[in-house]
């Protein structure tokens, strides 16, 4: 796709890619140190956010480049990658283009999707904020040069990164996304009708100039996971189940009261969909759809998608890919301050188990990993040196899911920070890591082994109190 789209006069984000796979990472560590840091690796077949890992400096690129290559074999079944020039204060903005058999090509105008928790979309928006035509026309020119100079057929988005008035390619998807309601919202345009007339042979129904550009149309993604745990994700059964009702509002959802939330699948639970006259209207209607959205049995992140919404930095505009990691801090203190009273972490709903009180997950803003570390018991004097910051002596799934790599054996000397193994559980990948320096004493789980939450993997050496 980066190729097609060079020779096609795309502008293309700076990277490298090959024709074939690349045994030898020496190779990469070379282009990655020529691209400067940080990149981007990426697998060649990603998608939906998987497959991707950012790395700010050199020494974490060998790590990043395994779990990237391991990630695309297992959700592609192909592990070849590129790289990519990160660009750290861009928008990820979209256009939904069609084409018929007959050469025609079309663009539905552009969404904004850079509210993003590990590189996957959580609020979309069409049109995007804060473009002026001479900008929206330019994407939507770019996007339909893009698939006509592939012969594209059918529906199909162009993604791009965006930074001041400069435009990137970033990938093609050669279908309908998640995301696709609200073009339909502000087109009035059913898409999936389109494909199906595309695909019988007929011609596009209009041409460009009769696209209409409808108010505003906003979507969040409810899903089952912790935002106040690195958005940890969350399974069990949905035993109450409450959607709300608003004017303009849509929800996509396949769940009810009943249902069990697996490990094996994407933590969505369901989609809402606004549309409204203006960009601030939407927003105030989907903010108080998902306050009045109740889930028990999960946790789930209507409390935190519905507190960003009310963000100034949001209400009044655009935001980059990486304004969610910034204010996540902040964003969660202001969910709990919304709920007070509740026993569950912020985002989740009520009726949720809470973390025991012996373990507690502490994030790594810069990665997905997950420390363990134990907790003093309540009841215990916090002014007591031997209660605060007692090191455990064992390391316990923080959910359930499939072991798929361990770095570490019976024995072995490890550091804090260090990984310990690599857990996989709803399309992702969680690497848990040392909390304190500490020697290896038995390795309870093996690769490849399916793992209950809470099932002790490894235990360490119980060390000398004196």
């Amino acid at each position: 796709a980066r190729a097609l789209m060079q020779q096609a006069g795309v502008p293309v984000v700076p990277g490298f890619q090959v024709d074939e796979e690349v045994v030898d990472d020496a190779v990469f560590r070379e282009q990655a140190d020529a691209i400067g840091y940080p990149v981007l690796i990426k697998a060649v077949a990603g998608g939906g956010g998987r497959g991707l890992r950012v790395v700010h400096a050199p020494a974490g690129f060998d790590a990043a480049l395994a779990a990237v290559r391991r990630e695309a074999a297992a959700a592609f079944g192909d592990s070849g990658i590129l790289l990519e020039k990160y660009l750290d204060n861009a928008r990820h903005v979209e256009v939904q283009v069609f084409a018929d058999s007959l050469g025609n090509v079309i663009h539905l105008h552009e969404r904004d999707c850079s509210i993003q928790r590990r590189h996957q979309k959580l609020i979309e928006e069409a049109p995007a904020p804060g473009l002026d035509d001479r900008l929206r026309n330019a994407l939507g020119e770019t996007a339909v040069q893009a698939a006509a100079a592939i012969h594209y057929r059918g529906a199909g988005t162009v993604e791009f990164l965006l930074q001041g008035e400069h435009f990137w390619f970033m990938e093609m998807n050669t279908r309908l996304q998640v995301e696709h309601p609200v073009t339909e919202m502000i087109t009035g345009i059913d898409l999936v009708d389109w494909q199906l007339r595309i695909a019988n042979g007929e011609p596009l129904p209009v041409r460009q100039d009769e696209v209409a550009l409808q108010g505003h149309a906003i979507e969040a993604r409810l899903n089952a996971e912790d935002p106040a745990a690195d958005f940890l994700p969350s399974t069990g059964r949905l035993q109450q189940v409450h959607w709300p009702d608003a004017p303009g509002l849509r929800i996509d959802t396949g769940f009810m009261a009943g249902d069990r939330v697996s490990v094996h699948y994407d933590s969505l639970l369901a989609k809402l969909i606004v549309h409204a006259r203006t960009r601030a209207e939407a927003l105030r209607i989907l903010a108080s759809a998902l306050d009045h959205t109740s889930i028990v049995g999960t946790k789930n992140n209507a409390g935190l998608l519905a507190t960003l919404l009310r963000h100034p930095d949001f209400s009044h505009g655009a935001v980059p890919t990486t304004w969610l990691e910034q204010y996540l801090p902040e964003l969660l203190e202001q969910t709990a301050a919304r709920t007070p009273g509740t026993q569950t972490a912020p985002g989740s709903a009520s009726g949720a188990s809470p973390l025991r009180a012996w373990r507690n997950l502490v994030h790594n803003p810069y990665s997905r990993r997950y420390h363990l570390q134990e907790q003093s018991a309540p009841g215990h004097d916090s002014n007591a040196a031997t209660a605060v910051g007692e090191r455990s002596r064992h390391v316990v799934a923080p959910l359930p899911g499939r072991v798929i790599t361990v770095h570490v054996s019976g024995g072995e000397q490890v550091e804090p920070g260090q990984a310990l193994l690599v857990m996989e559980a709803m399309k992702m990948e969680h690497t848990l890591t040392a909390s304190h320096a500490a020697t290896v004493d038995t390795l309870l789980c093996r690769e490849g082994e399916l793992v209950a939450p809470d099932a002790i993997l490894l235990t360490f050496i119980e060390e000398n109190p004196s």
